[in-house]
């Protein structure tokens, strides 16, 4: 009881990034995301705007996984290909044949680039530890798991089709490029956000300037 006592007596004596990770690991050993949205815990007590950025990080992160995996691109890739074996006319068979390989490499591309930013992310915002709960690593795993069989696949019958392979090089400095947009964009979110939560809606559309109007503003880091 005394032990107790004194973690509770620690517990509440902790702030900021602290306090969030400890919560983040409590909230990760009851169960994966999909159970924590659904369970109705009682939520982290956030009273500054670095935490509140911080958790919104965290479900961010989460939630991007979600969406990712939702998407049925790889079933919508070979359905694709279906349909260009039965089609017909020979002129349009011919430019979407020539691009395929860059519509491959972008679909690979995407879910390396999202684990690799989500990674960054724990090393640069949560001191390494990993925001994301068990179901969700397990989603984006088998996703790249299947998109890399997809990318090997096609590197192999790529010369019996007149194609060239995707490299691994070329492909990495992809998914590097992407990772590195992708880690901007979801720190911008996430902090716009907490600054909105906190009253400053001035500011927080100036985070999300770059965003809304990429071809008219200069995206710089928003690692701040």
């Amino acid at each position: 009881m005394q032990v107790d006592r004194r973690l509770t007596i620690l517990e509440s004596n902790l702030k900021g990034k602290e306090k969030l990770l400890l919560w983040l690991k409590k909230a990760q050993a009851m169960g994966g995301f999909f159970d924590h949205c659904r369970s109705g815990r009682g939520p982290l007590l956030i009273e500054d705007e670095e935490t509140a950025f911080l958790f919104s990080l965290v479900n961010r992160c989460n939630g991007e996984i979600l969406e990712i995996t939702a998407s049925p691109v790889v079933q919508l890739f070979a359905f694709y290909l279906i349909r260009l074996a039965l089609s017909q006319d020979e002129r349009a068979h011919e430019i979407e044949l020539q691009a395929i390989p860059a519509l491959l490499q972008s679909i690979v591309v995407e879910g390396l680039a999202l684990d690799s930013a989500i990674q960054s992310i724990c090393q640069d915002h949560f001191a390494g530890h990993q925001v994301l709960f068990c179901d969700m690593q397990e989603k984006i795993s088998q996703t790249n798991e299947k998109r890399a069989r997809l990318w090997h696949s096609y590197n192999q019958i790529a010369p019996r089709i007149g194609f060239s392979p995707i490299e691994e090089g070329p492909l990495q400095s992809s998914v590097a490029t992407k990772a590195a947009q992708k880690i901007d964009e979801m720190i911008r979110l996430s902090r716009a956000k907490a600054t909105a939560d906190f009253g400053n809606l001035h500011a927080a559309y100036e985070l999300l300037f770059p965003i809304i109007e990429p071809t008219t503003s200069t995206q710089g880091s928003a690692g701040i």
